[in-house]
């Protein structure tokens, strides 16, 4: 393992590739890039854990998350949605641009129309 010590850290200039990025014991570690975009590319996946903390993504603009063949996974004991948008009953039919979120059973989420009561075909909750 290769020690990069300094009061500021490291500077690269390009590209940098290695097997393992580590902070110190007790130490934050940082990557940034701070006039560009900072890209990290993996061909057989990548991994952020935290074991004793959290972990934030925090964007001045979107965040996206997207499985090209797979699935999106949230896993917790609770999800929750800060400052989701509440609408109002509104008179008169439908808006076609209107769904309801629906779960089934086993977690899987999926849009349905509105006022259906998510009572839709069983092949959505497979």
């Amino acid at each position: 393992m290769r020690n990069v010590l300094g009061p500021n850290g490291a500077h690269f200039s390009g590209s940098v590739e290695t097997k393992s990025l580590r902070a110190p014991p007790k130490k934050d570690l940082r990557l940034a890039s701070l006039t560009r975009s900072l890209h990290m590319d993996a061909p057989d996946g990548m991994t952020f854990k935290s074991a004793a903390g959290s972990v934030g993504i925090t964007s001045l603009q979107d965040v996206t998350i997207k499985s090209i063949n797979g699935k999106v996974v949230l896993d917790a004991g609770q999800i929750s949605f800060k400052t989701l948008k509440t609408g109002t009953a509104a008179t008169g039919p439908p808006d076609a641009n209107v769904r309801e979120v629906c779960v089934c059973k086993n977690g899987e989420m999926f849009l349905a129309p509105a006022n259906s009561h998510c009572q839709v075909s069983n092949s959505v909750c497979g």
